[in-house]
């Protein structure tokens, strides 16, 4: 008998799990686990940045953006001050944040920005960095030292820390999955 277990109730593939599994036997949704006291219910604020416009994005099957033209838009000059504004202007002093971002090089521009304008405390994690330095970003940030820690596709699974007061999605998304996995 084989038990498969997922926390990810949507496949960004939309493929489906059953062709592994005879049956779906449980599910436990987030509401659920909101409403049983499990999870804290999300106070969510939708901020519209005017430089990050997608409707000029090409269109093509798949469940998400293209990546080379949503990177192009993300590392623009306004696109970046905007971000940092909008993370300056709602960050609660003394509370730890967490900024989703969607290339390596919109992250360490945005960190560059969020340190040199406004003296915000944050380190980088990306999978290009050596583990060492991973490891020892995210010791810093769980230790307090850091106010924010940004990342491209490093703390969407299997990352918990409970002090995290604050995410911010500087990647826009289509996929409900990755969604969910970064507000997780």
């Amino acid at each position: 008998r084989v038990l498969g277990c997922t926390a990810t109730a949507y496949r960004a593939d939309r493929q489906s799990l059953l062709g592994l599994y005879e049956k779906v036997s449980y599910t436990y949704g987030l509401r659920q686990a909101i409403d049983d006291g499990y999870l804290v219910a999300p106070k969510c604020y939708v901020h519209y940045v005017k430089s990050v416009n997608l409707k000029g994005l090409s269109k093509r099957a798949g469940t998400d953006f293209p990546a080379e033209e949503l990177d192009k838009i993300l590392k623009t000059e306004s696109a970046l001050h905007d971000i940092a504004q909008l993370y300056h202007k709602n960050h609660v002093p003394g509370k730890q944040a967490i900024m989703f971002c969607h290339s390596i090089k919109q992250a360490v521009l945005m960190q560059e920005i969020l340190s040199d304008r406004y003296k915000v405390k944050a380190n980088v994690v990306h999978s290009k960095m050596p583990v060492p330095e991973v490891k020892e970003a995210i010791k810093d940030y769980v230790a307090g030292n850091m106010d924010l820690i940004i990342n491209v596709g490093m703390l969407t699974t299997g990352f918990d820390h409970p002090p995290i007061a604050e995410c911010y999605i500087a990647k826009p998304t289509k996929a409900i999955s990755k969604f969910t996995q970064m507000i997780g």
